[in-house]
């Protein structure tokens, strides 16, 4: 292991791990691009000149990992849809839509103050800025990032309860 026999590999692999769970993948592909991220590293440790670099190539080799697990993902996931252009309105993709929207919906309104706010605001279209929703529920613009981050995971519990999976 040499030079990187000293580095914090805990703090490095808390990073790697929002790195992917920032990707908002299902618990198991988090860890899969975890594990797939370390194994790049131990195969290519040596190559990596700089130990102080370390952090960063590792956050990068993540976000790789995670974008080719969600492109194959989004493959599977609606193969029925795929073929369509994004704007068919075919009576399938209407149904999915509507039946993903209702549940988004009723997801959202068992959320409590302020994460029912903040994802009500998510959902807009356009989305807005986060200066935009920092002054609508009344805080500082610093506050929004962690505040949205809190209500995806606790949105995200509550359809992973209801069955839901990604999307």
């Amino acid at each position: 292991m040499g030079e990187f026999g000293k580095l914090p590999f805990g703090d490095l692999s808390r990073t790697v791990l929002a790195v992917a769970r920032g990707f908002r993948l299902c618990e198991a592909d988090v860890w899969d691009v975890v594990q797939n991220t370390w194994v790049s590293f131990f195969r290519r440790m040596e190559t990596i000149q700089d130990p102080a670099s370390l952090p960063a190539w590792l956050s990068t080799t993540a976000r790789r990992h995670a974008l080719a697990l969600v492109r194959r993902r989004r493959e599977i996931v609606v193969p029925d849809l795929a073929g369509e252009a994004a704007d068919s309105e075919t009576p399938e993709r209407v149904a999915v839509l509507a039946d993903r929207d209702r549940v988004l919906h009723h997801a959202i309104l068992r959320l409590r103050q302020p994460y029912r706010g903040i994802a009500e605001l998510l959902v807009r279209d356009p989305v807005p800025t986060y200066a935009e929703i920092a002054a609508e529920l009344g805080v500082e613009p610093g506050t929004v990032g962690p505040m949205r981050t809190r209500c995806l995971k606790r949105l995200r519990r509550l359809l992973l309860a209801e069955g839901i999976d990604g999307w």
